[in-house]
């Protein structure tokens, strides 16, 4: 390298280019290549650099203020490369240019350092063609496999276990009439690899449109085949044996389920202006309930902190999902807490959420262990949202093969969740064989403050799992028959029968962690 071409050398560090940056500064005298009567301006040399043939990543800054003509000479590339290749890029570089220098001044022609092929910058200027022969860009043809996703060992969800690379193939190109995608679909499954289920819908077409991944991941959650039909009960006198659960161990029961409204996109697809549409849809339709069930709408726009905390702390309110969760993945918690609110009647018993997971949420509650009566409301409530939804000329999310719809595949059929919050102290110190042993009974545990949290003070939110393919009788009765079960181990355990005593009873080996 000619030793009066360096001037200045620097290595720095941006924080705006998003790694480690070695910036080496050469400051060059190229005052022939600037010099007023050179063919040579200074576009000109700022296209030689670019096109440098096997260093095509230097950037040029040229200074011809003064009589002494300055060049700031650096590498381009950032990131893609080491400190050492970036270093000899520029290098290699500077010395091809110092080169053109010296011939310039020598009267010689340049034309042998060019690249290959070269096309004049007069002619790229004039627009006469020749940038893709000056600018010797790299054609990238991807391979239709590159943009499936990465799944490791730790993903476990439905979806990861069935999209093949094939299917997503397949797929991949295909969109609802709203244009959710599959890819948008499939996004929350990828990033949180915990995830059970690991697809959402967007709108209810998403159910048609990607049913070849949809189909197998509700047969795997619910075993419900492809042929089979939903059916529907709301008749509360078929419940039975309610009496016989031990209330002294439940601290309350609830039944919510999940409603829909055809014609818009469900939360992940949503839009801002169809969420508020939504909104007021439905409190407008919740302002007409009479009786017990009548009540106020509150939004969360207008929620103080200290009312929102508390209706959360009471476990009236859902709370806005936090990272990692399948809200959060799925775009669903997008412009929080636009659109979002709570309805519920002076007693609290009777509620219903707005624009969380899916449209709605029914939820009918109590203290204390009367599933009969909590039942019964939520009959009441469900039928009277429905009619007067109706009168406004909507209705819900709803099919013969897969009952009513939900942002969830895991939410589909009666959408209902009929749950206890139960006392299981013994039973719950080891969450992944409380997890096993509600599988026996075909219903799933969740902690204090809902999926994936702790269980504070050993109470566990404990309902059926199942979802379609049962009516809403059949899963209630789930429920009380499998609570009665749990209590009954937990009192053996208080007893002092041991824990592997109680599982191997039920035929339940559960791995050591």
């Amino acid at each position: 390298m000619s030793k009066h071409a360096i001037r200045f050398m620097a290595i720095t560090r941006s924080p705006t280019i998003g790694s480690v940056t070695i910036l080496p500064f050469m400051f060059h005298e190229l005052a022939y290549i600037y010099h007023p009567h050179c063919s040579l301006d200074s576009k000109s040399v700022f296209l030689i650099i670019l096109s440098i043939q096997y260093e095509e990543y230097l950037t040029s800054d040229a200074d011809c203020n003064s009589n002494e003509c300055m060049d700031d000479i650096s590498n381009k590339q950032r990131i893609g490369h080491s400190e050492a290749e970036l270093v000899q890029t520029m290098i290699n570089g500077i010395n091809v240019l110092i080169a053109m220098e010296q011939k310039l001044l020598a009267g010689e022609s340049i034309e042998a350092l060019l690249p290959t092929p070269y096309v004049s910058p007069v002619d790229i200027i004039a627009g006469q063609g020749g940038s893709e022969a000056m600018c010797t860009s790299i054609q990238v043809q991807p391979s239709p496999e590159d943009n499936y996703p990465v799944f490791t060992s730790k993903h476990r969800s439905l979806m990861a276990k069935h999209l093949t690379k094939e299917l997503y193939e397949e797929l991949k190109d295909l969109s609802t009439s709203k244009g959710f995608t599959l890819d948008q679909a499939i996004q929350t499954g990828v990033d949180n690899a915990h995830l059970g289920v690991g697809i959402v819908a967007g709108d209810e077409e998403c159910y048609e449109v990607f049913k070849k991944i949809m189909d197998p991941v509700i047969e795997g959650w619910h075993q419900f085949k492809t042929e089979d039909m939903h059916h529907t009960d709301l008749d509360v006198s078929k419940l039975q044996n309610a009496d016989k659960i031990d209330y002294t161990y439940v601290q309350s029961t609830r039944v919510r389920s999940g409603r829909n409204i055809r014609g818009m996109s469900l939360p992940p697809g949503t839009t801002r202006a169809e969420r508020l549409q939504v909104e007021n849809l439905i409190s407008s339709a919740l302002s007409t309930l009479s009786d017990e069930l009548q009540g106020k709408y509150y939004p969360l726009m207008n929620m103080t902190k200290e009312e929102e905390e508390q209706l959360q702390k009471d476990h009236f309110l859902f709370q806005k999902p936090g990272g990692g969760t399948l809200l959060t993945g799925a775009g669903a918690a997008r412009d929080w807490p636009s659109g979002r609110g709570i309805f519920h009647n002076e007693q609290k018993s009777f509620l219903v959420w707005v624009n969380e997971e899916d449209h709605m949420r029914v939820i009918s509650m109590q203290d204390g262990g009367d599933i009969v009566a909590v039942f019964a409301r939520w009959v009441k409530g469900v039928n009277a949202v429905q009619e007067s939804i109706q009168k406004s000329g909507f209705s819900f999310m709803h099919n013969d093969h897969h009952g009513f719809l939900g942002t969830c595949p895991s939410n589909l059929g009666t959408g209902l969740r009929a749950s206890m919050f139960v006392r299981l102290e013994k039973l719950g110190t080891d969450p992944h064989a409380l997890e096993e042993v509600c599988k026996v009974y075909g219903l799933q545990p969740r902690g204090s403050a809902g999926e994936h949290s702790a269980a504070v003070g050993g109470m566990w939110d404990i309902s059926n799992k199942a979802r379609i393919g049962k009516s809403e009788v059949e899963l209630v009765q789930t429920m009380i028959d499998g609570v009665s079960k749990l209590i009954e181990l937990e009192k053996e355990l208080e007893l002092g029968k041991t824990y592997q005593e109680v599982l191997a009873s039920m035929g339940i080996t559960v791995a050591e962690a």
